[in-house]
């Protein structure tokens, strides 16, 4: 759908109202899309440099929370982010017709590619982060396993029974998959239930560290030198196993190469022992992606994408099972 000079107008009036609340002097912008939304942020060139001004959906409030934790990473020194950009007078968003903005660095180069280097990398930035120090205040993160576990007794007495009513192709397939589905979760929670494993898992939930929260391929730019997270928003002080469990699951395609090379790079930053390996392969066993599936077939009229990219990486899902169980043996 093409653009309207009236509404690159109204466009650019907004982006030179927030340009000069930071201070810069806008030149031209770019409409930058995402999987969801076709503005979901713009790039904005001007005389002091290139920046990404991102529209916000939720209250002040709820963006300031996130702001000052991102600020906090940043402060810490940690290198593979894009900056937060604060305004002159050090405020961290602002406001144009009822709508609110953040801006932030902007970060040149390209999404994560299938090479094993660029996982390594990717790794090495995650590891780094795990080891930033956080709030004094005692945390703990023992809500997030309970999480896990509700989500699979919610994909059991209630999504799955729904999926296999229904009249499609994904009833279908859940119906083929119910048993091993089941087994995957059942024995991830057995693993983690070990006396053997105890110690190492109560320390891991109650020493959270900082986590990006979402990191995927959208979310990860491969720069000249290194690896950078962009889109910050969802970060928080959490439990650090389970967030490598999911960059693993989201960027490397179930490949063993890549999978082996994010872990390598990951344990070159952040060394891991062998109950911290077992506790990462046991979460890895949890099939959320068809949680996902199962639970959002209610509230949307298709899912037939998630589905899909579900269908087509099973297969190389249970193989990327069996590859982590054999590196958590040593």
């Amino acid at each position: 759908m093409k653009t309207s000079i009236s509404q690159k107008n109204t466009v650019f009036v907004c982006l030179n109202h927030i340009s000069q609340t930071y201070g810069f002097q806008l030149l031209s912008y770019r409409v930058c899309p995402s999987l969801y939304k076709k503005n979901a942020a713009y790039q904005i060139q001007t005389q002091q440099g290139t920046f990404l001004v991102k529209p916000y959906g939720g209250n002040s409030q709820q963006l300031e929370a996130k702001l000052k934790r991102i600020l906090s990473i940043q402060n810490l020194g940690y290198p593979h982010m894009a900056k937060l950009i604060q305004q002159p007078d050090g405020k961290l968003y602002t406001r144009y017709a009822n709508q609110i903005f953040y801006v932030s660095e902007w970060v040149a180069g390209k999404q994560l590619t299938g090479h094993p280097f660029d996982c390594h990398l990717l790794g090495e930035a995650l590891g780094k982060l795990h080891r930033l120090p956080t709030p004094e205040r005692r945390l703990s993160c023992k809500n997030t396993l309970l999480k896990l576990r509700k989500l699979h007794a919610k994909f059991i007495d209630q999504n799955l029974p729904y999926v296999q009513s229904t009249r499609s192709d994904i009833q279908i397939w859940f119906q083929q998959h119910a048993s091993i589905l089941k087994k995957l979760s059942s024995e991830t929670f057995s693993i983690l239930d070990k006396r053997s494993l105890s110690n190492e898992l109560d320390f891991s939930l109650s020493h959270p560290t900082w986590i990006h929260g979402d990191v995927t391929k959208p979310n990860t730019i491969r720069r000249e030198a290194d690896i950078c997270l962009i889109d910050w928003e969802q970060t928080k002080i959490d439990w650090s196993l389970l967030e490598l469990v999911k960059a693993l699951a989201n960027t490397t395609n179930f490949s063993p190469t890549l999978l082996i090379s994010m872990l390598n790079g990951y344990e070159q930053e952040h060394p891991l022992n062998m109950s911290q390996k077992q506790i990462i392969a046991a979460l890895f066993r949890l099939p959320r992606e068809a949680w996902f599936v199962a639970s959002q077939l209610k509230k949307i009229q298709s899912t037939s994408q998630s589905f899909s990219i579900l269908k087509q990486s099973w297969e190389s899902r249970l193989k990327a099972i069996k590859i982590l169980d054999d590196w958590a043996l040593f």
